[in-house]
């Protein structure tokens, strides 16, 4: 009987291990899809670092500088996308319009 638990309690060890790494992984996901989406449809007062007025642009759109955040957001938001040097982007929120 001390031979069949023994071999048994390795299993459970692993089978325990592996659903503490799964259980990580999905909560790693959620956390990241979940800051990504919250970054990219949070209002468009929140992704500019410049405020002229009721205008609003962020420096970083278009530059090599610009994180994955700012890139979603030009990519969600329409925008040209050009290179920093050719252009700067002011928007206008909807409550101003």
């Amino acid at each position: 009987m001390w031979r069949a638990q023994s071999r048994r309690l390795p299993a459970v060890r692993s089978m325990k291990l592996l659903l503490k790494f799964l259980a990580s992984v999905l909560f790693a996901l959620a956390l990241g899809v979940g800051s990504a989406l919250w970054a990219i449809n949070s209002p468009p007062g929140e992704n500019y670092t410049v405020i002229n007025g009721a205008w609003r642009t962020n420096l970083a759109i278009g530059s090599s500088q610009a994180g994955m955040y700012i890139r979603a957001l030009v990519s969600r938001t329409g925008l040209f996308a050009l290179n920093k040097s050719e252009t700067i982007y002011f928007v206008l929120p909807d409550q101003h319009r």
